[in-house]
């Protein structure tokens, strides 16, 4: 069981390649990722208490806050991302399902929109910013 781990790893790769080296060959292997684009999914909420606060300003204006910054996984698209992790260590997904939340309207204003990073070319990001857990079975 790795919940809410995999995602913090410095090596998730190499993680991954030591889970398998412990399991025989029928064993089921349950992922929880926490998403980086979740509501948050930085982890900054005990220095700042603002929803998506990582997502609209860079780290560079966080740092200029007095918000310290230790993203240890950054990513935009959290399934094709994680997805990607366990095709690398060769793992297949027997089951996957994610847990959702809704996004304010606040969060669509045009001064807000504007911030959303240019990883998706001015599109609002509502798929990947409403996840927060993605829960996967994953087999050998």
């Amino acid at each position: 069981i790795l919940y809410d781990v995999i995602d913090h790893a410095q090596d998730p790769d190499g993680l991954l390649q030591q889970v398998k080296s412990l399991c025989s060959p029928n064993t089921k292997i349950f992922v929880r990722c926490h998403s980086w684009m979740s509501r948050h999914g930085g982890h900054l909420y005990r220095q700042i208490n603002k929803a998506w606060v990582h997502v609209f300003f860079t780290e560079e204006e966080l740092h200029k806050m007095g918000v310290k910054t230790e993203f240890v996984q950054k990513y935009y698209f959290p399934i094709d991302h994680q997805e990607g992790w366990f095709k690398k260590a060769n793992l297949k997904i027997v089951h996957a399902d994610s847990t959702r939340t809704s996004i304010e309207p606040f969060f669509r204003r045009p001064e807000l929109v504007k911030r959303i990073p240019i990883e998706y070319q001015n599109n609002f990001p509502e798929w990947q910013m409403s996840q927060v857990y993605n829960d996967y079975v994953l087999k050998l």
